[in-house]
């Protein structure tokens, strides 16, 4: 696994923010007079104002009928619709609430209020929740928890998926400026952090202008953690076999887990080859890469919390099994270094003598990768090749 590495993540971390908060905000502010109204109705008590929440409905950017329906499908029932919601359909339904005809609350009177408090809560730390870094979200989340009496309730979770719905932002809905694509291609992160195996950058469809972009893993799990479905650091971009078919729900957090936006498995975890590899001839391993004994080496003690993340994540991705796959290409890395002398090197460099070639380059020219901490989420098998060339080389790639 490897880190992420980028200058501007903070930069690109408030511009997330900034183009998903107002969706978010108008949710919110509809969620919230939308649950005064849900309270008083469970209470039987009059309503006031009554159109204020029909204009504010009818009125919304980004809330369209269906999402209206989302919200108003969660704390009430009686209302009748088609096989899709219209502006229309919403409108009767919130004129039955209102009105107390047709249309019930779902919620009793006093989680009714726990709701409106939890929608407060969030209000006021709603920048909080869209950039803090891994180990705040993870408190940010739990002090939500707590508001709530300890455990989300079917409504309060039903809430929170509504308020940060990542799906229906996913879609690339109307009115949208800031989406899944943008957000792909500002971190150009170009290859999948958590095996290093996939390319995962983006690119623009001819035609339809359609973004395809990676996967985004949810660090933390939304369908458990759903306050943090759009939280810049839980949105990891990912290859869709390190995403859907390896950690999928996996309850992640950073205390056993590895976050690449955090750390990676650097020189604490390395690729190495047995002895034998040593005296063994390359073009042999060339046509029997199976029998290059390839591993993962531990340099930090049992421990080691660090040591207990990256076991971690190598079971949880079934690194090592993986890479064994990949021993073709350790077998052309061990043909390149007996290939690849000080004098080859020597005279490449004097070949190009106004070229001013940095190692990186050389590196690049020589093993096909890239070699500085960087730069290796530029190109798949980069940590690999890093590893295996150090190795070869007694510490040093150039």
């Amino acid at each position: 696994m490897i880190r992420i590495h980028r200058a501007n993540t903070a930069d690109t971390a408030t511009e997330h923010a900034a183009g998903v908060k107002p969706w978010i905000v108008e949710r919110l502010d509809l969620a919230r007079m939308f649950s005064v109204y849900v309270y008083r109705a469970a209470r039987g008590l009059p309503q006031l104002g009554s159109a204020a929440l029909c204009e504010a409905f009818a009125s919304a950017t980004y809330v369209s009928a269906g999402p209206a329906r989302g919200i108003i499908d969660i704390f009430t029932s009686g209302a009748i619709w088609g096989k899709k919601a219209t502006a229309d359909g919403v409108q009767d339904a919130l004129l039955s609430l209102v009105s107390g005809t047709g249309v019930t609350p779902k919620v009793k009177a006093p989680e009714a209020r726990r709701l409106w408090s939890q929608i407060a809560w969030i209000q006021q730390r709603i920048d909080k929740v869209l950039v803090s870094l891994p180990a705040d979200l993870w408190s940010i989340d739990q002090s939500l928890m707590k508001v709530c009496g300890g455990a989300f309730s079917a409504h309060a979770k039903a809430l929170l998926m509504w308020l940060f719905d990542y799906d229906w932002w996913c879609t690339g809905a109307s009115g949208i400026m800031w989406t899944a694509g943008l957000l792909a291609e500002k971190l150009d992160v170009r290859s999948c952090p958590y095996c290093n195996r996939q390319y995962t950058f983006s690119v623009v469809k001819k035609g339809t202008g359609d973004v395809i972009r990676p996967d985004f893993d949810h660090f933390c799990e939304k369908s458990v953690h759903p306050l943090l479905a759009m939280s810049f650091y839980n949105l990891v971009p990912s290859c869709t076999t390190c995403n859907s078919r390896l950690k999928h729900r996996t309850p992640f957090n950073v205390i056993d887990y590895l976050h690449p936006h955090l750390e990676g498995f650097d020189n604490d975890c390395v690729f190495q080859l047995g002895d034998s590899v040593a005296g063994a001839d390359p073009l042999a391993l060339i046509e029997k890469p199976e029998t290059i004994p390839l591993s993962m080496c531990h340099n930090l003690p049992t421990t080691n919390p660090k040591r207990t993340r990256i076991e971690n994540n190598l079971s949880e991705f079934q690194l090592e099994q993986f890479y064994q796959g990949h021993r073709d290409v350790v077998a052309e890395l061990v043909l390149k270094h007996r290939i690849y002398t000080d004098a080859f090197v020597e005279g490449l460099r004097h070949q190009l003598p106004g070229a001013k070639l940095t190692d990186d380059v050389v590196s690049r020219i020589l093993w096909g990768n890239y070699s500085q901490d960087d730069n290796l989420g530029k190109r798949p098998l980069s940590k690999l090749t890093r590893d295996i060339v150090r190795e070869l080389k007694g510490d040093s790639i150039t």
